[in-house]
């Protein structure tokens, strides 16, 4: 939940009660560039320890934006996996198996292990970036390897700081876009 202190409460309430159609304008106009930056900050906070890039990180941020008849916007991040190769990766050469390797990708409090194995000495033009085999007949030739999701790192982020300046730039979006509509009005 996201408090918002506003300076002046009292004459701003009056003001509202004057201007309804306005400041519904004003609200969902205000919520929906304070999710947009909510959004990019999470991006950010996603995609530097983890390596990938930010427009993948984007596309599993799923946004949906308020409306006058529901003023509320949420962010849902989708939860496919995302392949290693879009981490910054690392692999780690088992000792009692030198042609399987586990792969490890950047995580924001260190890394995490991925779904999959790959040969490390398999030679660099015949495999890919990292490749992994599943199952044994079912499907015998080499796919991507999976990393966790957008919505496994969304779980592993902490919001504080994020909804801290939240709540403040909601305010001054509202109180921006209700002057724009006042004067429109005039």
């Amino acid at each position: 939940m996201i408090k918002i202190d506003i300076p002046n409460a009292n004459r701003i309430v009056q003001t509202f009660e004057v201007l309804p159609r306005e400041l519904k304008r004003a609200t969902v106009s205000g919520i929906n560039k304070t999710i947009t930056d909510v959004r990019k900050e999470l991006t950010d906070d996603i995609a530097t320890p983890t390596g990938i890039k930010k427009r993948i990180v984007r596309g599993g941020l799923r946004v949906k934006r308020a409306q006058q008849k529901r003023q509320v916007a949420t962010i849902r991040p989708i939860s496919a996996g995302i392949p290693v190769a879009q981490y910054r990766y690392a692999v780690e050469r088992k000792p009692e198996n030198p042609t399987r390797g586990r792969i490890w990708v950047g995580w924001p409090r260190g890394r995490k292990l991925a779904a999959g194995f790959v040969n490390p000495l398999a030679r660099i033009g015949n495999t890919g970036p990292v490749r992994t085999r599943i199952g044994k007949r079912l499907l015998r030739r080499p796919i991507p390897a999976l990393g966790p999701s957008v919505a496994t790192l969304w779980k592993s982020i902490t919001f504080d700081d994020t909804m801290r300046r939240a709540g403040p730039k909601l305010a001054r979006y509202i109180m921006s876009a209700l002057q724009t509509q006042i004067g429109k009005r005039k």
